[in-house]
Formats: structure tokens, C-alpha cells, sequence
């Protein structure tokens, strides 16, 4: 995953960090289970790990157990490593005394250790052969308890403690670790990538990131990596999180009462099957919110241009939902003490009207469904939204 970082222009990694992949793998295992026997016993760590050389030393060398093959015989020493790492990284409590003399330092260090786990063993082998299944099947355990339980937990708890750099790190690594998913085995994806855009879009909203750059590799890494078309959770997702802030952006401009509120809720997939949701909370200004929503609304360039009958109909129900948004504002008196007036037909129709009408004119076959929900919501635009100004002659 380091590498990868790299390839991708995310981060220029240290010559230091993961050093001990050149080594075999009966060195790392040695090392890693050794030095296990020591730190994991809290009245010796307390008195080995007092400074931040020995808090990196340690580290490195219990992390090469994450890069050991994920076999029966392994499971043990790499959960324990799991266990220790993660007690660090999401519990302040109980960081050594090293850590806690550079702590954003080594909270960088950790985000990026629990990448490794997300890795072909193939990579750290001189073996070329195919993980089995039981080993697949650990490799997705672990990478989604990373996901959930490291990752997410971690931003979600101890986030407001968090410099800019070790936000933009956060990000970084979980841009790199959800294409990791995306370009991995099926298995991986059909297993990962559900929760992996959950936890990526999660913390991304967390951060309250307004850095070009990251926003431009987000975008890119996700449209040239063809995200949409590799799995159809990248575009449940992003509805979840559109129809989120679009309620939420809405509510802010026309509804006096929200003048004063100042969070909402996005309802994510949990599995593939879209079946497991869990509402996750939002606090974000308005102008926060206006930013988040422009740049989220266009983070895939064109949601409709998708090669499978069923992820078409997915992208254009949740349209439909944004545009059902529009509607029930505009069927709402105005309250708001700006008195502005309602969404009209081509103020609507500009954010969305480029979209609908490439579907309804393809009219592919086998995407009927998709077409049929485009030409609905483009003859609700047409009839329940009031008439306020002439309709554009391009609409």
C-alpha cells in the first residue's frame, strides 16, 4: 500500500516506513512475534517505549507481522499486532509514553501501518501463489474491521484532535486502500467496497477538507479507476450522501427553522446487498454544507454514463430523489424571511437537466428501467414545478 501511495502522487513515503518488507518472511515473523512477547505486556512496554526512537522502533517491527501471509498459523500473531496498534491508535489512554512526545507523528505512522493490511501477500512473498480462500476470507475480516473499527472509529472519536496534516493523511490512505479494493480480486470487492466508500465518503464529510488537491485526486482516482462501473455501491453511496446534503442545503435557504440546526444525517450501506444501513450524523456550517454539496454532487463526472442495466436505474432513482427534493420545496409556502422564490423549472433543470435528457434520448436497450425513472422525474420537473420564468428553448 505504500507503494501504491506513491503511484497514485498521494504521498512521498519515508525510506523508513515499511523497511521491513525486504526481509523474508521467517525474519519478519521473528521479529514481529518476539517483540510481540515484550510490548504486550503493559508494565514492560511502560518502561521500554519512553521515547519516540524506540515508539518508531517497535512499530516497524511488530507491524511486518501485517505483512505476513494471512495462514491459520498467522492468525494469532496478526491479531494480537491488530490489537495492540489499534489500543494506540483509537485510545489515547493507553499510548506509550513515546508516542505521546510526537503524537500526530505516530498517528500518521499507525493510519498508514493498517494500510498494509488491505495488500496481496503476493507482494511480500517470493511465491506467486493465489491466496486461498481461508486466507481470503481472514484478509476480509481483518480489512473490514480496519475499516470500521481503526479507521472510521478513530476519525468519528478522536478527529477534533487531529492537525491538518494528519487529516489530509487520514484521507490519503483511505483513498489509496478503497483502490486498492476496487482493482483487487472479486472476492475483495464484492466483500469490501460497500463498507470501504461508507467509511472513505464517512470521514471524508468528517474532515471538513477544503483542499483542491485532495479533492481533485478524489475525483480522478475515482473516475479514471472506473469506480462506478466496477461496483454499483460507488453510486449508492454517493446518492446517500447527495440526498443527505441536498435535504440539509435546502433546508438552509428556504426553511426558517433550520436556521439553527446545524447537522444532518446521511443513511449508508452497510453490505452489498444495500439491505444493512446505518444512519451516520453530520456537523458542518453552511457554508461548509454549500461546498460539500456542489463538490459531492459533481465528484462523478457523469453518473449516467454506467455499462450495467441495473446501476442505471440506481443513478437515476437517486436523481430522481435530489430532484424530489426541489419539489417538495417548491409545493411548500415560503417561510424562509429572505422571501426567496421557489426552484424553478430551469434552475432545476441546469443542475440536472444535462443528465436526464442523455438518458431519456439514448433510450438503450435494456436500460429501461433507468429510462423509465428519467422520464418521470423530467415530467414531474415539467409539471409540478411553477412556471415562473420562460423555459429555456434548449430545455
Amino acid at each position: 500500500m505504500l507503494a501504491r501511495l506513491t503511484e497514485l502522487g498521494l504521498l512521498e513515503i519515508s525510506e523508513d516506513d515499511g523497511f521491513m518488507k525486504h526481509y523474508d518472511e521467517p525474519v519478519r515473523r521473528t521479529i514481529a512475534s518476539q517483540l510481540m512477547g515484550s510490548v504486550d505486556k503493559p508494565s514492560i512496554s511502560a518502561e521500554m517505549i519512553t521515547i519516540p526512537f524506540h515508539t518508531n522502533f517497535v512499530i516497524e517491527g511488530i507491524s511486518s507481522g501485517f505483512l505476513l501471509p494471512y495462514s491459520q498459523s498467522n492468525e494469532f500473531l496478526i491479531g494480537s499486532i491488530f490489537q495492540l496498534l489499534q489500543n494506540w491508535l483509537v485510545s489515547p489512554g493507553l499510548r506509550p509514553k513515546g508516542m505521546l512526545k510526537d503524537e500526530q507523528f505516530f498517528i500518521r505512522k499507525l493510519v498508514l501501518v493498517f494500510s498494509m493490511l488491505f495488500d496481496s501477500r503476493k507482494e511480500y512473498g517470493k511465491s506467486d501463489r493465489e491466496e486461498s480462500d481461508t486466507e481470503l476470507e481472514l484478509r476480509c475480516r481483518l480489512c473490514r474491521s480496519a475499516l470500521k473499527d481503526v479507521y472510521h472509529y478513530s476519525a468519528k472519536n478522536n478527529g477534533h484532535n487531529f492537525s491538518r496534516e494528519t487529516w489530509n493523511c487520514y484521507l490519503k490512505v483511505l483513498l489509496a486502500v478503497t483502490d486498492q479494493i476496487m482493482n483487487g480480486p472479486s472476492y475483495i470487492l464484492k466483500k469490501l467496497a460497500t463498507i470501504a466508500l461508507k467509511v472513505l465518503f464517512e470521514v471524508w464529510i468528517l474532515a471538513k477538507t477544503t483542499d483542491e488537491k485532495l479533492w481533485k485526486s478524489l475525483s480522478q482516482i475515482l473516475n479514471s479507476h472506473e469506480w462506478v462501473s466496477k461496483t454499483s455501491s460507488t453510486i449508492f453511496q454517493w446518492n446517500a450522501v447527495c440526498l443527505g446534503i441536498t435535504k440539509y442545503s435546502l433546508a438552509l435557504v428556504y426553511k426558517k427553522e433550520c436556521l439553527n440546526i446545524n447537522n444532518f444525517s446521511v443513511i449508508f450501506a452497510l453490505e452489498a446487498n444495500f439491505k444493512t444501513k446505518e444512519d451516520a450524523t453530520f456537523e458542518l456550517s453552511p457554508e461548509q454544507t454549500f461546498f460539500y454539496w456542489w463538490r459531492f454532487l459533481h465528484l462523478i463526472r457523469n453518473p449516467v454514463a454506467v455499462t450495467l442495466p441495473q446501476t442505471l436505474h440506481l443513478a437515476c432513482t437517486g436523481i430522481a430523489n435530489l430532484v424530489n427534493c426541489y419539489l417538495e420545496i417548491a409545493a411548500t409556502p415560503l417561510i424562509h424571511p429572505r422571501d426567496l422564490l421557489p426552484p424553478s423549472i430551469n434552475k432545476v433543470l441546469l443542475i440536472f437537466g444535462n443528465w436526464l435528457f442523455e438518458v431519456l434520448f439514448s433510450d438503450r436497450p435494456n436500460f429501461e428501467e433507468g429510462t423509465a425513472v428519467t422520464a418521470a422525474t423530467l415530467c414531474k420537473i415539467f409539471t409540478e414545478l411553477v412556471n415562473i420564468e420562460p423555459i429555456e428553448t434548449k430545455y
